[in-house]
């Protein structure tokens, strides 16, 4: 829906106005953490970095999007937001006709 989409961009907007290779990675880095469960070991494994850098880029990443990751809701708020970025504009189905 419209409203999802444009939640969804205004959680993650401060990130996504700036295309930099470093913001890419603190995204990156904020969605495989979520993605893992939160588990910093298992994360920084899947990104071939340090848990202290994976750290570091997530700590980045909240500050930038105003968001405290160490809080349920936050993260809550930030993988629902990815979630629908990643899957995209949904194309009109049967019952949308």
């Amino acid at each position: 829906t419209e409203k999802a989409e444009s939640v969804a961009l205004s959680v993650l907007q401060p990130l996504l106005r700036d295309d930099s290779a470093e913001t890419r990675q603190l995204l990156e880095a904020a969605t495989v953490w979520l993605a893992n469960n939160c588990a910093w070991e298992k994360a920084a494994a899947e990104l071939g970095v340090h848990r202290h850098t994976l750290r570091n880029r997530v700590d980045a990443a909240g500050r930038r999007l105003g968001l405290n990751l160490d809080t349920l809701q936050d993260r809550l708020e930030l993988w629902a937001a990815v979630q629908f970025l990643e899957a995209g504009p949904k194309t009109a189905g049967p019952r949308d006709a």
